[in-house]
């Protein structure tokens, strides 16, 4: 099930979920990103995280190979 990968539907952020408590946001703003590591999440985002894999709201389900392609070179 993880690592498991979203996008806001508005295509703006991009996160790759790494387990019940962890993912990385990634912002796109025009050519640059903003890397935002969530680990040992609050309930908060546990709710977020639950709401990302099951596809509600405004996120949507992306290839894993899709996340590699896009971001490869900025970790």
């Amino acid at each position: 099930m993880f690592p498991a990968y979203r996008r806001l539907a508005a295509g703006q952020h991009y996160y790759r979920i790494e387990g019940p408590t962890a993912f990385t946001d990634i912002q796109v703003i025009g050519k640059r990103h903003l890397v935002h590591q969530v680990n040992g999440a609050a309930y908060p985002e546990r709710v977020r995280i639950h709401e990302m894999l099951a596809c509600k709201g405004p996120f949507v389900e992306m290839e894993g190979a899709e996340w590699e392609r896009m971001f490869a070179g900025i970790r």
